[in-house]
């Protein structure tokens, strides 16, 4: 039950991290309007991206690879 309750917490902690960063984010303006909104998929945070174009971001720190992988990254 303890081990419950700590993963929630941490769970927590991390969506608010992702809402922070969102917070103070700018949205940015594409042409056309099109893009993929921000993003927390239970493993990043995603930023605002416009339509066609990729986005990497660095293993985030609460994840366990990222202590263990030098160079880690995700893509959308």
């Amino acid at each position: 039950m303890l081990n419950h309750l700590i993963t929630k917490l941490k769970q927590s902690l991390i969506i608010h991290d992702c809402e922070t960063v969102f917070l103070f984010q700018t949205l940015l303006s594409f042409p056309g309007g099109l893009h993929c909104n921000r993003t927390f998929d239970r493993y990043a945070c995603w930023p605002d991206t416009p339509a066609g174009y990729k986005v990497n971001i660095s293993c985030p720190y609460y994840l366990p690879c990222s202590k263990n992988i030098i160079l880690t990254q995700g893509l959308r």
